[in-house]
């Protein structure tokens, strides 16, 4: 086990993504690109965009480039099948929505087992936060929670079995019940939102569940909802630690790198490859009912 505020290590496989023609605009300005290939690994992502038209340029933001990859891919794949071009805006604008702060979870109760590492100041500032989150999604329970929210998208997924596998993953009492609270709140307010019917199970399961509707890449869901836990933490450790809201931010914004680049291998990996390293975070999860204040439930 790493020490100096890391908590583990783990190795991560690698999927690779290829698109079809890349098309984003700007006010006043256009990118095209034809063959775009990209490979998502644990460390980073590399893409190679085709030639441009003479003129225009390419997004210089990392981030709006997975975007705009990923979506014009699930695009090429309708197209190459027969089947008319999908627009995904008003479902990207739907799974914002759902993973808002302001969707009715109780995500605001729970800090993932944070709060006991500032409590005892594992977790002081935003140096120490930044190397949380990080931890957390490269070997920790986001990683397990992404792939988790990936299988249940799957035509052929079984969510009640792997409501199941998730229920026993969880490794404390007090995250079985955050991943189980939250499941049922998220899927409850999904049915009233959108008038259909979602079973109450495990968070990423729910999420998943729900998001099969959605008419986007599951790289671009598992992206969305790991952005949606770091913004968590980061508000958690805003309320408990003296850091201020530019600091917390900034850690989340170091997170959007390694998040987008951890997506894609995520939305591949099956379920074999769950597995976690992140031991010091686990007992400080299970530590943490016995903590003589707590602001939060786990």
């Amino acid at each position: 086990m790493a020490t100096g505020g890391r908590w583990g290590t783990a190795t991560m496989r690698t999927a690779t993504m290829r698109t079809g023609t890349v098309r984003t605009s700007t006010t006043g300005t256009g990118t095209t690109g034809t063959g775009t290939t990209g490979t998502g690994m644990g460390t980073g992502m590399t893409a190679r965009i085709g030639a441009l038209p003479e003129g225009t340029t390419r997004p210089a933001d990392p981030a709006i480039r997975f975007i705009a990859s990923i979506a014009t891919g699930r695009q090429a794949e309708a197209m190459r099948d027969g089947a008319a071009p999908v627009e995904p805006a008003a479902d990207r604008l739907r799974l914002a929505h759902w993973l808002s702060p302001a969707f009715p979870t109780g995500g605001f109760a729970w800090s993932q087992g944070l709060e006991t590492a500032m409590a005892t100041g594992g977790v002081r500032d935003a140096a120490t936060l930044a190397a949380w989150i990080a931890d957390a999604l490269d070997f920790g329970g986001l990683r397990t929670e992404a792939i988790l929210l990936a299988r249940t998208r799957d035509p052929d997924a079984d969510p009640d079995a792997l409501d199941a596998l998730a229920r026993a993953l969880a490794p404390s009492a007090e995250r079985l019940a955050e991943t189980v609270e939250q499941g049922a709140a998220f899927a409850a307010a999904v049915a009233a939102v959108t008038g259909t019917t979602q079973a109450a199970r495990a968070y990423p399961v729910a999420v998943g569940a729900a998001t099969r509707a959605l008419a986007l890449p599951t790289a671009e869901v598992a992206a969305g909802y790991l952005q949606a836990q770091a913004l968590q933490l980061a508000a958690a450790a805003m309320r408990f630690v003296p850091l201020g809201q530019a600091d917390g931010h900034r850690a989340v914004a170091r997170a959007a790198t390694r998040i987008t680049a951890l997506a894609p291998a995520l939305a591949a990996a099956p379920l074999e490859a769950i597995g976690t390293a992140t031991v010091r975070a686990d007992l400080l999860a299970m530590t943490h009912e016995t903590l003589p204040t707590r602001i939060f439930r786990s």
